[in-house]
Order: C-alpha cells, then sequence, then structure tokens
C-alpha cells in the first residue's frame, strides 16, 4: 500500500524527532505530550539508515505500535503520509489517556519480489524497527478528580467538545456540547 504525500497544516501541533533504522547508538529525542491532549498532536518521524536519509520505498506499511502505560495492550496505527523520508502519525486520544514513560515502536514492512538461482520468483516482506520515546506528562487534573462522568467512549475521534454545566435549584447537570469537527 503506498503511503500518501502529506504536509501538515499550520494549525497541527507537530514533535519532531528522528531515528536510525540501524544504527542504536543514535538515540532519538524524546517527545513530551501531556495526558488527556485533545489537539491531537501530530508526530513527525525523519527516516535514517545508518546515518544516511532512508528513501521510503513506494510499496511499503508503515505503522506505530503504541503501548498503554498500564496495560498489556497496545495501539496499533498507520502513518497519515510523508514528505521525503519523513513519516507523521497523529496521537489519539486513546494514546494519551495514561502517563509515563514509554517506547513506540515505528514498524515498516516492505514489499520485494526476487528470483533465486532456478528463476524461481518470491515474494518477500522486509521490515525495520526503530522505538520512539515518548514521555506523557500527567496531567495535573485527573478525571477521577472530576465530579461528573466523561464519557469519552462516546465522542467521535475528530470532534472538539465543551462541557456545559446548567445549575437549577442548587443541582448541576452537565452535558457535553460539539464544538467543532476540525480534528
Amino acid at each position: 500500500m503506498a503511503i500518501e504525500n502529506y504536509i501538515p497544516s499550520q494549525t497541527d501541533v507537530v514533535h519532531p524527532t528522528r531515528v536510525d533504522l540501524v544504527n542504536r547508538n543514535i538515540i532519538p529525542e524524546t517527545i513530551h505530550i501531556v495526558q488527556y491532549d485533545e489537539t491531537l498532536p501530530i508526530i513527525a518521524v525523519e527516516l535514517f539508515k545508518n546515518g544516511e536519509i532512508y528513501n521510503i520505498p513506494n510499496d511499503s506499511d508503515i505503522k506505530i505500535r503504541w503501548p498503554k502505560t498500564k496495560y498489556s495492550e497496545a495501539v496499533y496505527k498507520n502513518v497519515i503520509g510523508k514528505n521525503g523520508n519523513t513519516v507523521y502519525f497523529a496521537v489519539g486520544k486513546n494514546m494519551s489517556a495514561d502517563f509515563g514513560d514509554i517506547v513506540a515502536t515505528l514498524e515498516i514492512t516492505v514489499n520485494e519480489t526476487f528470483t533465486d538461482t532456478d528463476g524461481l520468483v518470491y515474494d518477500k516482506r522486509m521490515g525495520a524497527t526503530s522505538p520512539i520515546y515518548i514521555s506523557i506528562d500527567r496531567n495535573p487534573i485527573q478525571k477521577s478528580d472530576l465530579n461528573y462522568p466523561i464519557p469519552s467512549h462516546e465522542f467521535p475521534e475528530d470532534g472538539v467538545y465543551v462541557l456545559e454545566a446548567t445549575v437549577v435549584n442548587g443541582v448541576a447537570t452537565y452535558n457535553w456540547i460539539l464544538k467543532s469537527n476540525n480534528r
């Protein structure tokens, strides 16, 4: 599957880093995001191989494996696009629900066909991985500190919601109001 070209908009919050797919002595810079971040930040990963620019093959498939900090689960996401040797992926709300340090893994697979000495044609997949260090800073206001339920599972990923409180006879009622659909 070909990866589409992508240029982040000027309003996107972009966190850049770089990784080397072979030389593990080059440690990428840690990306800092905030727990419950609803701006859906973009992480831009510049790719290198042995210190040289890595040319992303057209038939490559690139995903991010993002472990959950408090569970033995992981979120798998495709990159949203590329620009030169840089790939981009969006950090969804489910990826910043926990706080702490994690090591996400960039996974690259490339379809490759080769012919052996007998003339037989084989398909194989080459792979490369690289760690991306993420620190999810604890939000000072935890959802458990609030006295109203936050039904995050009911929100579409691309909506921005605001909590509206109405007080009638000393009783507060809370409603989530959709403010925009802009990512």
